[in-house]
């Protein structure tokens, strides 16, 4: 379901399409679901009876990277605020859908043509995102009221294709690692073996790992895994410096995080996972950067303390209208953690 999810919309705070799809999917084999104030879908996946391991907790968020509409301007062009951490090189000419009432209407971000800049030097600058808008085709205020309103999430017109064994689409941060849940749960219980956990799928972690806070408290686990898309640092030399390693690099397997800037792994969960995909021939990576966080870091810190894992799915170009993942990453992802649920009991912290 890795292709409807992508092409779903669900900027931070507005994950009701993406929540819907996944539930949509998954309901038949969960026993219990809720949604809490903030949005957060928790499942529970029923197993057997008998089962005397560790409670086991899963997230992924769906939200996506995108923008708000914050005025209307007299022409009938949309000034907008980023929801989460866009780089504005990334944003000149990019087609761009307002969600309205359930509706997408259409537009792009425009740019002055260069025939109409005076100063050279205009053309060589990066232009700040609060000085670009979105335009709908519109002239006047009263046009674009009829189509928008202040408030509308706006996402990247992106949709998903697959080419070469690699999938292209937007927001596999972290739609990636909502799908690896999703194919999981719905693989229950042949992929676990019968072994209960729980799944949450959260909300609003792009403006500052806000779901998450809570569903550490809410299901009390004593392990837990953050499946995400990672940024993967392919690419020529330039863009890294000639002796730096890329951070995870496509095709390799999923990434581990040994540690980032919110957290440090739990080193016998971690190894736990390690030897489990050692003894399946599943194969995996290192993240070799420790920049950015996830959201193990906010349920490492709920109830007395949480193990925490984060496993993740390499992804070239997150944060941007089109991102790019290796098929067969994604499919070691979905593998990897479905034994370690299959193998759970075998944990002996």
């Amino acid at each position: 379901m890795l292709d409807k999810l992508s092409n779903a919309f669900g900027t931070s705070g507005y994950e009701t399409q993406v929540r819907e799809l996944i539930l949509g999917e998954i309901a038949g084999k969960v026993d219990l679901h809720q949604v809490d104030a903030l949005g957060n879908l928790i499942v529970r996946v029923p197993g057997r009876a008998r089962y005397k391991g560790p409670r086991l907790l899963l997230s992924a968020h769906m939200d996506e990277v995108g923008f708000v509409v914050s005025e209307i301007t007299g022409s009938g062009d949309l000034k907008f605020h980023k929801m989460g951490s866009t780089d504005d090189r990334v944003l000149l000419s990019k087609q761009v859908v307002v969600h309205h009432e359930g509706q997408g209407v259409p537009g792009v971000i425009g740019i002055k043509s260069p025939h109409l800049h005076k100063k050279r030097e205009e053309l060589e600058q990066v232009v700040d995102c609060d000085k670009l808008y979105v335009d709908i085709g519109c002239s006047k205020k009263e046009e674009a009221e009829k189509l928008v309103a202040v408030g509308d999430g706006i996402y990247y017109d992106t949709r998903y294709f697959e080419q070469g064994g690699r999938a292209f689409g937007k927001c596999f941060d972290d739609r990636a690692g909502c799908s690896v849940i999703a194919d999981v749960v719905k693989g229950s219980p042949k992929l676990t073996g019968g072994t209960p956990f729980y799944a949450a799928f959260t909300t609003q972690e792009e403006i500052g790992v806000r779901g998450a806070r809570v569903i550490g408290n809410a299901v009390k686990p004593d392990v837990y895994i953050a499946v995400e898309g990672t940024a993967a640092g392919e690419g020529p030399p330039s863009w890294r410096g000639r002796d730096a390693s890329p951070s995870t690099e496509l095709g390799k397997g999923p990434a581990l995080s040994i540690l980032d800037q919110s957290h440090i792994a739990d080193p016998v969960w971690l190894e736990f996972v390690q030897s489990i995909a050692r003894d399946e021939n599943i194969p995996y990576q290192f993240k070799r950067f420790v920049t950015g966080g996830t959201e193990s870091s906010v349920v490492q810190r709920s109830l007395s303390g949480v193990r925490v894992l984060t496993i993740s799915v390499p992804v070239r170009y997150i944060h941007s209208p089109v991102g790019i993942l290796d098929k067969g990453d994604y499919r070691n992802a979905k593998r990897l953690v479905a034994a370690v649920i299959r193998r759970l009991e075998e944990f002996k912290p």
